[in-house]
């Protein structure tokens, strides 16, 4: 950091990094929406007993236990959005627990 930023400076650098820090929370939800909805079409294109090696072969970091839920999280989308004032308030644990008694 450069020693010679006034304290104006500082504020708003540190102004402008909180709002960037909130925006990328922020959207970990609708990601994680995302990333379900796709999984459920991959899923439905791979075929009966395809879908696991399909997911190793083409998203190994994806656990099957973090595939699963993902698509829950987004089967169960109009539920979590229902549930909370803002979908971007809820973190991925949050959103789970919302949605743990239908799945």
């Amino acid at each position: 950091m450069n020693e010679l930023m006034t304290e104006q400076d500082l504020a708003t650098k540190i102004r402008a990094e909180h709002a960037a820090f909130t925006a990328a929370a922020n959207r970990t939800i609708e990601h994680a929406l995302t990333i379900g909805d796709l999984l459920i079409r991959a899923k439905e294109k791979a075929g009966y007993g395809n879908w696991l090696p399909w997911l190793a072969e083409h998203c190994p970091n994806i656990s099957e236990r973090h595939a699963g839920n993902f698509m829950a999280m987004a089967r169960h989308r109009a539920h979590i959005e229902g549930k909370s004032a803002t979908v971007a308030d809820l973190t991925i644990r949050e959103a789970l627990a919302l949605i743990a008694p239908r799945f």
